[in-house]
C-alpha cells in the first residue's frame, strides 16, 4: 500500500515537473489568463498550450495575458518541442 502510494506519488511530482524552464513566466502569465493545463474538453478554447503559448508565439495577442513577449512563448515551444525548432 505504501509501495504504491509512493509510486503515485513520485508521478505526480514527474507531472508537475514537465514544464521546462523556459516556459514557467509564460505559463504563469496564461493561468493567469484563464488558462488551463491538461485537456481542455471541459473548457474548449482555454488550453494553456494550444489557445495561450502557442499564439503568443506567433506574435498573436491573447486576451487576458500580459506580459509575455514573442520571443518568450517561442523559446518555451522550442524548450518543451526541441525537434520542432522553429516551427509553431
Amino acid at each position: 500500500m505504501l509501495r504504491a502510494f509512493l509510486l503515485a506519488f513520485s508521478f505526480s511530482i514527474a507531472a508537475g515537473a514537465a514544464v521546462p524552464r523556459a516556459c514557467v513566466s509564460v505559463v504563469k502569465a496564461c493561468r493567469a489568463g484563464g488558462f488551463v493545463p491538461g485537456k481542455t474538453n471541459k473548457h474548449p478554447g482555454q488550453g494553456i498550450w494550444a489557445d495561450c503559448v502557442r499564439p503568443l508565439a506567433k506574435g498573436k495577442a491573447v486576451r487576458g495575458v500580459k506580459g509575455v513577449s514573442k520571443k518568450a512563448a517561442q523559446a518555451c515551444l522550442t524548450a518543451r518541442h526541441p525537434k520542432r525548432k522553429g516551427k509553431s
